[in-house]
């Protein structure tokens, strides 16, 4: 009797552990997978990672500024309604940093990619022209003089209406706005993504002057 007692008793035993040794797999299954970086549905073309590749490159020598550690994962979505015909888009994530990619389907002589990249937090914006290899060729105002390349941005702005231009900010970057008859204006690419429209930013008064 008592050895069938000790029996049960060590099954018993035997089962507890393995209970537990299975729960704390479980566990450490789901703390690696809340670990690891989410990555994208969306698969993007090779060519448009190697221009978002080949600006991170070059920011990483310069600016320093809306450059995520190598190896971070990026969240990538494919062009949306907006986009005017004949361009492909990509719109790269990760954290606050924001990289737009897109590219004229039509031949062009020399095969670049127009790249914007804006930092929601730090109001970073960036712009460049960028060859098949992954070179920065061109950036700022001279990115948007480059003929045959276009920025679907500024066309989206101009087809609705309104007027697309460069400013440069107090950080001293520069980057593509859409203005508005009343004077206010946003960054092209966010009015592209319906992130702001008309009026949301007013523009700065002029300092009242004395008598």
């Amino acid at each position: 009797m008592n050895r069938i007692s000790n029996t049960f008793l060590l099954l018993g035993m035997s089962l507890t552990l393995l209970v537990g040794v299975l729960s704390a797999c479980d566990n450490s299954a789901a703390e690696t997978a809340a670990s690891e970086p989410v990555v994208s549905t969306v698969t993007p073309p090779s060519e448009m990672v190697v221009a978002r590749e080949g600006v991170l490159g070059f920011l990483r020598t310069s600016a320093n500024q809306c450059v995520p550690p190598e190896g971070a994962a990026w969240r990538a979505e494919e062009g949306d309604d907006n986009t005017p015909e004949g361009y492909d888009v990509y719109r790269f994530y990760s954290d606050d940093c924001v990289m737009t990619v897109s590219h004229a389907e039509e031949t062009q002589e020399q095969d670049l990619y127009h790249v914007a990249i804006g930092d929601s937090l730090t109001g970073f914006c960036w712009q460049a022209l960028v060859d098949a290899d992954g070179k920065v060729v061109a950036t700022g105002m001279e990115a948007q003089s480059i003929p045959g390349v276009g920025n679907p941005a500024a066309q989206y702005c101009e087809e609705h209406g309104y007027t697309f231009d460069v400013i440069t900010r107090d950080t001293g970057g520069q980057c593509g706005v859409c203005i508005y008859p009343d004077g206010s204006m946003c960054n092209a690419w966010g009015y592209y993504h319906g992130i702001c429209g008309p009026g949301d930013f007013p523009p700065t008064p002029e300092p009242a002057t004395g008598e």
